[in-house]
């Protein structure tokens, strides 16, 4: 590949996030296991991301090493990704919470015009969620699927999004339940409710100013409610589970059931 390794960035066992040299330049190389992965669905997440990128900066797309977005290495597919050094955003700050929102709301903008163009399923917490999916009122169109703080990352004035492995449909707003969601998991760990209700409403109202259009409150509690849902079907069946729940330590899965149960 022509490229020299810098360091590690995250490893597991799904995938591997290596930062590596290649000139005067630096590449972030994610290293994906196609054992653990659809493979048609990985190459359809790679194309799309290659194209919103092309039409939306916020997105962090692929970049060709040789003639191809995605190479074998060894055991692993391997693609490269411009490195982003920025922080993420911080839940707790209002300014950077508001960016966090206006970025999603340029982010749909941008998938609805790919909408209907790519044969991805659902995203997974929606297949996995049982009855309550069918219960979501608003119209489906692709999704980045895993939007969070974690997966944004400051370049400047733009906020960068990375990680689109869990891209799939939904309706727009399981994407903001998910968001909240996740943050509601740290807040409830970290016994700091007030957080959660400080980040919800400086996110969702960022959000809909952004995006001209109102949000149904009744479909952001049940996609929260949802994700529960599918935390719990996973902690019950986890071969059906992602990765990161199956390979989970015990005591990380207890904290998993207590949020999972809890009201």
């Amino acid at each position: 590949m022509g490229v020299a390794v810098v360091g590690e960035l995250n490893g597991g066992h799904q995938s591997r996030v290596v930062l590596v040299r290649r000139g005067a330049e630096q590449l972030v190389i994610k290293l994906t296991d196609p054992r653990l992965v659809d493979l048609q669905e990985f190459e359809t997440r790679i194309a799309l991301v290659r194209d919103l990128a092309a039409i939306d900066e916020h997105a962090v797309g692929p970049i060709e090493i040789g003639t191809s977005l995605i190479s074998q290495l060894g055991r692993w597919l391997a693609v490269a990704y411009p490195h982003v050094p920025g922080p993420s955003p911080d839940p707790g700050n209002r300014a950077e919470v508001e960016r966090l929102a206006r970025s999603l709301a340029a982010l749909h903008h941008s998938l609805r015009r790919l909408t209907a163009t790519r044969p991805l399923p659902l995203v997974a917490a929606l297949r996995a969620g049982g009855p309550l999916a069918d219960a979501l009122t608003g119209p489906i169109q692709l999704l980045h699927g895993d939007y969070s703080p974690a997966n944004i990352l400051f370049d400047g004035d733009r906020a960068r999004v990375i990680d689109f492995d869990d891209c799939g449909y939904g309706p727009v707003e399981f994407e903001l339940g998910n968001t909240l969601y996740m943050v509601l998991f740290d807040a409830t760990l970290n016994n700091d409710p007030r957080s959660y209700e400080r980040f919800r409403q400086w996110f969702c109202d960022s959000y809909t100013t952004e995006a001209a259009t109102a949000l149904s409150e009744a479909d952001l509690d049940l996609s929260i409610e949802l994700r529960r849902s599918a935390l719990r079907h996973w902690l019950d069946h986890p071969a059906t589970a992602p990765i990161g729940i199956r390979l989970a330590s015990p005591a990380w899965r207890r904290q998993l059931r207590t949020f999972a149960d809890s009201t």
